[in-house]
């Protein structure tokens, strides 16, 4: 592999990275958009090498969380544990179904994350607190959260944060800083029994994947400590990353559409 496309994954890995520790949304969503239409890798490929990304970003960024109180461990091994088997699933799963679809489909994850947070937003404006859980209700909506982002991070290699975040503020009644962290933890538990899946059928980009790991080391760590003195309102910042990275990658799929 040529060393400018190395070094395009190094700046990939960092940029993903800083995204990932400052609002947990996993380095591989975005690198998936940046790896499509910056290097023009087969939709395969770009999911398959995108989605072991989230490993260091999350150890990086998840460690740096684990210094403060801001952790909520009991539902982050729940949603990890349910997540681990359906990642699994979701890897196999890519083989039946077009590449091109997929791309389509982690567009809408975005879209679809970028709205759940902004019905949350709009709840916080309107004063309206979640329901207190009991231990059943935490534990089953735990099992629940952890299920689909796991599938979607298998299927699409998104890493599953950009679900993770707003369905454990939405459906767990986490507040989003103790979200963001949390889906870290969870993503580190199920994205290596996907990623070791994808490994197996063949789907990695091994050098441009290192060299992105190097970059997602450094840019996770950054991003979580300038996270936890970050005074903006994360869920907007987060609403516009996943709309923008969204129409990017829908914009780029349909151009594809239309050239061929």
């Amino acid at each position: 592999m040529d060393w400018p496309i190395l070094l395009i994954g190094l700046l990939i890995g960092l940029f993903s990275g800083t995204m990932s520790g400052a609002f947990g949304i996993g380095a591989s969503s975005i690198t998936i958009v940046l790896l499509r239409t910056l290097l023009g890798l087969p939709a395969g490929v770009a999911v398959a090498t995108a989605l072991p990304l989230s490993i260091p970003s999350a150890i990086s960024g998840g460690a740096t969380y684990c210094q403060s109180n801001m952790m909520k461990y009991k539902t982050a091994i729940a949603c990890g544990g349910a997540g681990a088997v359906f990642s699994v699933l979701g890897a196999f799963a890519t083989g039946y179904v077009p590449g091109e679809l997929i791309m389509f489909l982690v567009a809408g994850a975005m879209f679809v994350s970028a709205y759940l947070s902004l019905e949350e937003m709009r709840k916080d404006k309107r004063g309206e607190r979640h329901a207190k859980q009991n231990d059943g209700e935490k534990l089953g909506y735990s099992l629940l959260v952890g299920a689909i982002a796991g599938f979607s991070s298998g299927f699409l290699g998104i890493g599953g944060g950009i679900l993770l975040v707003p369905l454990l503020s939405r459906l767990r009644g986490l507040p989003y800083r103790m979200a963001v962290p949390c889906s870290l933890v969870v993503m580190l538990i199920y994205i290596i029994p996907g990623s070791i899946a994808h490994f197996g059928l063949g789907n990695v980009d091994v050098p441009l994947l290192l060299a992105m790991v190097i970059g997602a080391v450094i840019g996770a760590r950054f991003g979580a400590k300038a996270a936890m003195n970050f005074e903006a309102d994360v869920k907007v910042w987060f609403v516009r990353i996943m709309v923008f990275f969204g129409v990017v990658l829908l914009s780029r799929e349909l151009w594809m559409m239309f050239l061929s």
